[in-house]
């Protein structure tokens, strides 16, 4: 067997054993959907752009909606749901604030004005009372209710980008929990942090399946237009190299 050939072999096995070996880290790639990554963590115009973002509020928010069968939200039935919901998801770490139908200030009737939600939490069978004021907020606010009033929308607002990656399983779990114990249809995760969620699990499929592939149907196109395993092992080489040194 040729000498050269023998090394081209060597030198080929070696690069496949570290792909092998490397291949597990594919699992750690996030999709970084954030323009500050192009930044030095010590630049000053980062830091002074972070303490803004603390001090105005990070806007990392998902919208959850949800579907009642046949049943307005605008009932006891469709508030209990929808304040349940809530109670479950503000327990997790990490969460600024949740906007909701319920955020709507009513009239109590002691003549109190507060929240809907703090209403229903101290009077949970009482919500015939305020379904009225609910109605005409949503009138004004048709992010929250839809026009047939089965479709309502939960906003959730995280402290960071580490709590929306603790706590994006949490919040699948309670939603399947919620669809078992009541009359739920679908739910569905909206919002910049759903999109970024889907980018990086788009990402990561390409990783795994779409990427091994184009590059087994690449080397084999190079090797049918140049006839020499060397030829195409040099360009990898300078394409492994050119990246490194970018």
């Amino acid at each position: 067997m040729n000498p050269k050939f023998k090394i081209l072999c060597a030198l080929s096995l070696l690069l496949l054993t570290l792909a092998a070996a490397l291949s597990p880290n594919i699992l750690k790639i996030r999709y970084i959907n954030d323009i500050t990554a192009y930044f030095s963590q010590e630049d000053p115009r980062l830091i002074a752009f972070k303490k803004l973002e603390v001090s105005m509020g990070a806007q990392e928010s998902l919208m959850i909606l949800l579907q009642l069968d046949n049943q307005s939200f605008l009932s006891s039935a469709g508030a209990t749901v929808l304040l349940d919901t809530i109670r479950q998801v503000e327990t997790l770490p990490g969460i600024r604030r949740i906007n909701s139908l319920l955020s709507h200030a009513v009239s109590t009737p002691d003549s109190d004005i507060q929240s809907a939600y703090a209403f229903l939490q101290k009077n949970p069978l009482a919500a015939e009372t305020v379904l009225g004021q609910l109605a005409d907020a949503a009138t004004h606010n048709r992010g929250v209710l839809s026009k047939d009033q089965t479709y309502s929308a939960i906003y959730i607002y995280f402290n960071d980008s580490s709590a929306i990656e603790k706590n994006y399983a949490a919040i699948n779990t309670i939603l399947a929990r919620q669809k078992d114990a009541h009359a739920l249809g679908e739910t569905y995760l909206l919002g910049p942090v759903e999109i970024k969620h889907a980018l990086n699990d788009a990402l990561l499929h390409d990783c795994l399946y779409l990427m091994p592939l184009v590059l087994a149907i690449g080397l084999l196109l190079l090797w049918y237009f140049l006839r020499s395993w060397w030829l195409v092992f040099s360009g990898i080489v300078s394409i492994v190299v050119a990246l490194v040194i970018t």
